[in-house]
C-alpha cells in the first residue's frame, strides 16, 4: 500500500508543527501540502525541523502544487492552490469556521477523508460534515491528541466496559500553581497573592463549601474560556451528554478529587443532573505532575467491595464510594493525529448523535445596535460575551452559534444577559449557517 499522504491547512500553527514532527517519523503516511497564508512562517518552521530547503517548494496553484507532490517536494501552498489530487487526508486544523468548513467539504465532496481538529468548525458544521462523508464513503473524525477526541475515545472504552458515566471533561488549558510557602498562586502568567488557598488543600467534610473558599481566594485569576466550552460541545454533539446548566463549573481541583467533586448534589458533589459535561482548573503544587489538559470520566462504582480493592491500588474513588474518576493525563496535539489519520483514510467517520449541546454567547454588557462582533485572541474569544450551553433540542433560530458570531453586525440593541440568536446579527457566514441548519 502506497504511502497516505497528509495536507494540513493551518499549517504554521503550533498543532501543525506537531503533527509535521510526528509525520516526519512514519513509514506509512508523509505530509505533501501544507496549505497557510504565510508561506514564510510555514518555511521557516519546515527549516526548523531539519527539512532541507531543496524539498520544499512554495506554490501558489493547484497544478504546480500537484506537480511538485508527484516530483517528492513537500509544497508549501497558499489557499487557492489546494486540490484533491495532491493528497488522500486532509487535517483542518486552520480554526476559522467559514475557511476550515469550506477546506473540508471539498475534500468530502472530492473523496477525501477528513480529520477535523478545528473545534470551531466542528462545533457548528460537524453534523453536517460527517453526514457528508457518509454520503460521499470517506472518512471524517475529530483528531486524536486534541481534548475532544481524546474524551471520546475514554468515554468509549469506559461505555464498553458497562460502566454508569456520570460526568466527563478535561482540565483546562492551564493550571493553578500554588507556593503554600509564598502564599503565591499563578495561572498563565497572571499571579495573585493567595494565603487563604493554603487552608482549603484538603476539602472539609462540606465540600462544596471547601471548593467556594478555594475560588474565593483566587477569584481574579479564575474565568471561563470560550475554547474550553467549544471542546465540550464537540464531544457532546458525539456522545449525547449535556451540561449541568447553561454555564460549566470550572472547579479549581485537584485530580484525587474529581470523584467527590463530580457526584450528585445529594451525595455532596456539584451535579444537580448527570451525564454532563465540565471542565476543572487544576490546582497544582511545587513538584506535582501536571494533569497536561487531560481527560477524565466520572462512573458510579456499583459494588463497593471491587472499588475499595481498586482504591487500595490508587485508583481515584469518592470519600463514599459511590463514585470513581477513570482519567488519561495527557493530551500530545499532532503527536497523536497519525492514528486518526489512517482511520480517516480507511473511510471511519465519528456519528454525531441526536441529542446535547451547543454552544452559544451571552452578552455581559450592552451591545449597541449595529455593532461587529469579533472573535480574536488567542482564546477566540468575544468581548462583550461569554461561552454558555444551549440544548440542541432547540430551534437552530434559536441562538447563533458562538463562533458564527465572527464578522456579524448586531440588528438591535443586545442587553446584559441576552443569549444573541441568529435573528440579532447580519453577516453569518450563509454556507456554514445552511451547513449548520441542515445538520
Amino acid at each position: 500500500m502506497e504511502d497516505i499522504r497528509v495536507a494540513l491547512t493551518g499549517a504554521a500553527g503550533g498543532y501543525g508543527r506537531t503533527l509535521l514532527q510526528q509525520l516526519r517519523l512514519r513509514s506509512d503516511m508523509r505530509a505533501t501540502v501544507l496549505v497557510d497564508p504565510d508561506t514564510d512562517a510555514v518555511e521557516a518552521m519546515l527549516a526548523s525541523l531539519g527539512v532541507p530547503t531543496d524539498e520544499v517548494e512554495v506554490c501558489r496553484t493547484p497544478d504546480d502544487a500537484q506537480a511538485a507532490v508527484s516530483s517528492g517536494r513537500v509544497v508549501v501552498a497558499v489557499p487557492e492552490a489546494l486540490d484533491e489530487r495532491s493528497y488522500d487526508v486532509l487535517v483542518e486544523a486552520t480554526g476559522r469556521p467559514a475557511a476550515g468548513f469550506r477546506f473540508a467539504r471539498d475534500a468530502l465532496l472530492h473523496g477525501k477523508g477528513v480529520v477535523m481538529v478545528s473545534k470551531e468548525v466542528d462545533s457548528a458544521a460537524g453534523r453536517h460534515l460527517a453526514q457528508l462523508a457518509r454520503r460521499c464513503r470517506v472518512g471524517y473524525l475529530p483528531g486524536r491528541g486534541d481534548q475532544p477526541a481524546n474524551l471520546l475515545e475514554l468515554l468509549d472504552r469506559v461505555q464498553d466496559l458497562g460502566l454508569d458515566v456520570v460526568a466527563a471533561g478535561k482540565a483546562g488549558e492551564y493550571d493553578l500553581h500554588f507556593d503554600p510557602t509564598s502564599g503565591v498562586a499563578a495561572l498563565n502568567g497572571r499571579t495573585e497573592h493567595a494565603p487563604g488557598l493554603a487552608g482549603t488543600l484538603v476539602p472539609d467534610a462540606d465540600l462544596r463549601g471547601s471548593l467556594a473558599r478555594r475560588a474565593g481566594s483566587v477569584g481574579t485569576l479564575l474565568r471561563h474560556v470560550a475554547a474550553d466550552y467549544c471542546e465540550m460541545a464537540v464531544v457532546s454533539q458525539y456522545s449525547g451528554l449535556g451540561s449541568d446548566g447553561l454555564t460549566m463549573h470550572y472547579p479549581l481541583a485537584r485530580p484525587a478529587e474529581l470523584a467527590d467533586i463530580y457526584a450528585e448534589h445529594a451525595d455532596g458533589g456539584l451535579l444537580t443532573s448527570t451525564g454532563v459535561l465540565d471542565v476543572f482548573v487544576m490546582l497544582r503544587l511545587p513538584g506535582e505532575a501536571s494533569f497536561a489538559g487531560g481527560v477524565f470520566v466520572v462512573v458510579r462504582t456499583g459494588d463497593p467491595q471491587t472499588w475499595a480493592m481498586l482504591r487500595d491500588k490508587g485508583h481515584v474513588v469518592s470519600r463514599d464510594g459511590r463514585y470513581a474518576c477513570i482519567y488519561h493525563p495527557y493530551h500530545l496535539m499532532g503527536v497523536e493525529t497519525p492514528a486518526s489519520v489512517a482511520q480517516a483514510a480507511s473511510g471511519v467517520v465519528r456519528a454525531p448523535q441526536p441529542h446535547g449541546v451547543s454552544m452559544a454567547a451571552r452578552a455581559t454588557q450592552a451591545i449597541p445596535v449595529g455593532s461587529v462582533l469579533r472573535v480574536a485572541g488567542h482564546h477566540h474569544e468575544i468581548a462583550g460575551c461569554e461561552p454558555v450551553f444551549v440544548s440542541t433540542q432547540s430551534s437552530p433560530a434559536e441562538a447563533c452559534p458562538f463562533y458564527l458570531l465572527d464578522g456579524a453586525r448586531t440588528r438591535r440593541n443586545i442587553r446584559p444577559g441576552e443569549v444573541l440568536r441568529l435573528d440579532d446579527v447580519d453577516g453569518v457566514d450563509a454556507e456554514v449557517l445552511d451547513a449548520l441548519v441542515s445538520g
